[in-house]
């Protein structure tokens, strides 16, 4: 329970020497003090009602509880992070303790919070996917070899709402993160190199590019003589940035012998080119590491049912990654009509009366489950061992 007013919990202080030894009550607490923080007028308790053992409002009193059972020679405790990241801000949460700090968005609050994490050993740290500001810091832990797990949002908001806390704020949000991960048992997010992440961004950039090159290109039928010569020119900027960004690519996939082998692994499979190849090296790096279903469902290719008592609807796919699902999309386009073992399964459910994109969902599942045992085993395409 957080305590902000001193008057409050001057009684309950008053009587914690009956319940906690004094050497338990003389630990400031995970985090920094409210003066380390930078507290705002009115944090710190006025001088008469200030009580030994108590730094900051923000440690609850069962904290010292905990300590003094570890002094004892007690069940060690394990502390769960979880960090909810902002545009300029860190909210860090600490579980079971219960309490939070702020850290701002930068280089030099990565640093520190980094130095404050390596004091705490903690079992785990979440920290929650904001689509790209959560990066920086993502590299800044796995640097400092801390085991750090990047959470999907929505999961963590379905964890609070399930708790009855439906209060969104970012201390919150970092106190529920914390305790989702204790919860779960979500892996360790894998370390990448640099040149696979500066791989992603090309590759994310490129495919953007791509995009905007598409919806200008379906304006032509509307497009009117005061227009023409605009649409022409960003067209040709499109595409040229297109060519550079395809040229940066290869060329940080030739400096990578790893990448080199892993592309040329990729691409001995019919119906996988260099354009489907790279968005799996870049954007799933779990290929290879993962069970089939597991593959399946982090791509969003595993229909998932809705049934209760009678009814049951039809099964269908939801979340994974978007953009490796539509690549894979394009790809399975190409195996339905050359790969020799894709084929025969496209023509077997469209006999058997499955609707066209059933069939195809089916058929990208199918490629992406034997491109993940390829990678797994190291072994380039052979259809006679190439199964699902």
């Amino acid at each position: 329970m957080e305590v902000r007013q001193w008057g409050q919990l001057a009684p309950l202080a008053r009587v914690l020497p009956d319940i906690v030894p004094a050497s338990a009550r003389k630990d400031p607490g995970p985090f920094e003090t409210v003066q380390e923080r930078d507290a705002a007028p009115g944090d710190v308790p006025p001088e008469s009602e200030q009580v030994p053992g108590f730094q900051t409002a923000w440690q609850d009193w069962a904290c010292a509880g905990h300590d003094a059972i570890r002094e004892a020679g007690g069940t060690t405790m394990e502390r769960y992070v979880g960090i909810d990241v902002a545009k300029a801000t860190l909210e860090v949460g600490l579980y079971p303790e219960g309490t939070t700090n702020s850290y701002p968005q930068t280089i030099a609050g990565h640093r520190r919070l980094v130095k404050r994490l390596r004091d705490l050993q903690p079992a785990r740290i979440a920290v929650e996917g904001t689509g790209g500001y959560e990066r920086t810091l993502v590299v800044a832990l796995q640097e400092a070899r801390l085991p750090v797990v990047v959470v999907n949002p929505r999961q963590v908001r379905s964890f609070a709402k399930a708790l009855g806390i439906l209060a969104k704020t970012d201390t919150k949000d970092a106190l529920v993160i914390a305790r989702y991960i204790n919860t779960t048992t979500l892996p360790v997010t894998a370390i990448r190199s640099a040149n696979v992440r500066a791989l992603e961004a090309l590759v994310t950039r490129r495919r953007q590019v791509i995009h905007m090159l598409t919806e200008d290109t379906n304006r032509r039928d509307h497009v009117t003589p005061q227009t023409a010569a605009s649409q022409q020119r960003i067209q040709q900027a499109l595409q040229g940035e297109q060519e550079t960004l395809e040229a940066q690519i290869d060329q940080l996939i030739q400096a990578d012998p790893a990448v080199v082998l892993l592309q040329d692994l990729l691409e001995s499979t019919p119906g996988i080119g260099p354009v489907t190849a790279q968005m799996l090296i870049a954007r799933l790096p779990e290929l290879g590491t993962l069970s089939r279903r597991q593959i399946a469902a982090l791509v969003g290719v595993a229909p998932t049912v809705h049934q209760s008592g009678a009814l049951a609807k039809r099964g269908m796919i939801q979340g994974g990654r978007r953009d490796v699902r539509d690549t894979l999309f394009m790809a399975a386009m190409s195996a339905i009509r050359f790969n020799p073992v894709i084929k025969p399964f496209y023509d077997r459910l469209r006999a058997n009366h499955k609707p066209h994109k059933v069939a195809m969902v089916a058929c990208v599942r199918k490629l992406l489950v034997i491109l993940n045992a390829m990678v797994r085993d190291g072994v380039a395409w052979n259809p006679e061992t190439a199964t699902a």
